[in-house]
C-alpha cells in the first residue's frame, strides 16, 4: 500500500502495488484498495521491526558462514 499525503483538492494519493510472475500492477480503485486493506494489516502486524530484522539477518548470515566453513573442512 502506498499513501502519499497531499493538501490539494484531489486529496492523498493511495495505491496498492502488486507484483506477480512477470508483471507489476498498481491499483487505485477505492473498492480494490478496501479489499486489500485487511491483507496489508495482517502483513504489517506480523512483520519484524527494523531492529528485529537486522538481528535476524545477522543471525542467518552467521549461520550460513558457519555452515560454509564446516562443509569445506
Amino acid at each position: 500500500m502506498i499513501r502519499v499525503p497531499s493538501p490539494g483538492a484531489a486529496g492523498p494519493l493511495e495505491l496498492a502495488y502488486m507484483e506477480g510472475a512477470g508483471e507489476i500492477r498498481y491499483l487505485d480503485d477505492k473498492k480494490a484498495l478496501t479489499a486489500h486493506e485487511p491483507a496489508w494489516a495482517r502483513l504489517t502486524s506480523t512483520a519484524l521491526r527494523f531492529d528485529e530484522t537486522r538481528a535476524f539477518l545477522r543471525t542467518i548470515s552467521r549461520e550460513l558462514l558457519e555452515e560454509t566453513k564446516n562443509s569445506s573442512s
